[in-house]
């Protein structure tokens, strides 16, 4: 998670009191540390979910049984599909810009078939799961 700690919390909050910038000040100081790590938290309830996109209507999204482009394909998914892709994991490396992040996912393209490997992020974002879905069991 990228959100800050209570600890981290705190020593803002102490900071900001030896800075002599006053309670009031450091306060909203908190306030704003506090909102900017729930921004940061991930809005998709569990489990996570994908959907396709940036991807052209011909095209496909190669799922690989690697994170790497030079791994075998295992699955391909169409912009335009009707299946559910479960995030199964954190995309790596974290920190990096999507084009250059994988994401494990499971590929149900129908409800007794699953593809698992991994996908790029920037071909994918986050979305609610399907009504009933309870992810890989």
């Amino acid at each position: 998670m990228n959100g800050s700690s209570p600890r981290t919390e705190r020593s803002i909050i102490a900071k900001c009191s030896e800075q002599s910038l006053g309670w009031k000040r450091a306060t909203s100081v908190a306030i704003v540390a506090v909102a900017l790590s729930a921004a940061s938290a991930p809005a998709v309830a569990e489990p996570h979910c994908l959907r396709v996109v940036n991807v052209d209507f011909w095209d496909v999204l190669y799922i690989r049984a690697k994170d790497s482009h030079r791994s075998k394909a295992v699955g391909a998914i169409a912009p335009d599909h009707d299946g559910t892709i479960e995030l199964t994991g954190p995309c790596m490396p974290q920190g990096q810009s999507p084009e250059r992040q994988w994401c494990p996912v499971h590929y149900y393209p129908l409800p007794s078939v699953r593809i698992s490997g991994y996908v790029k992020a920037y071909f994918t974002t986050a979305t609610a799961c399907p009504k009933g879905f309870s992810g890989a069991s």
